[in-house]
């Protein structure tokens, strides 16, 4: 099963596809609902949902809806407040380092990239 099918047909994709869109490690998320990151892994991989007491936990920790967390609605991603204000400071920098942020931010996202096409190619 390909990543992106198990993003779409289970609770498990759909949560860790959320969790990470919002930032959040097991182990957060696990703090919020007052769980173990143990648990929080369970759910992710395997194929059974937690009880509704639980979904409804995650669903408010995760700040989504249960029906976007049970796949009746999409997953939307909504710009993060941290980086709006992020962003507004970094407009706050000199030119110089306004340009040593982007270049930096750029060289991560072309890591990112290149790891996966190196992954791409290593399973051809």
């Amino acid at each position: 099963m390909t990543k992106i099918n198990k993003e779409l047909s289970g609770f498990g994709g759909r949560l860790e596809k959320i969790r990470k869109l919002k930032g959040i490690t097991q182990k957060e998320l696990a703090v919020k609902i007052g769980a173990t990151q143990r648990m929080i892994s369970h759910y992710e991989s395997k194929a059974k949902k937690p009880p509704l007491e639980i979904i409804t936990l995650i669903a408010n920790a995760l700040q989504v809806s249960i029906d976007t967390l049970m796949g009746n609605k999409p997953i939307k991603y909504e710009f993060d407040a941290r980086f709006a204000r992020r962003i507004k400071l970094i407009e706050t920098l000199s030119e110089r380092d306004q340009n040593a942020v982007w270049s930096f931010i750029n060289a991560l996202i072309m890591k990112k990239k290149l790891k996966k096409q190196k992954q791409l190619t290593e399973k051809n």
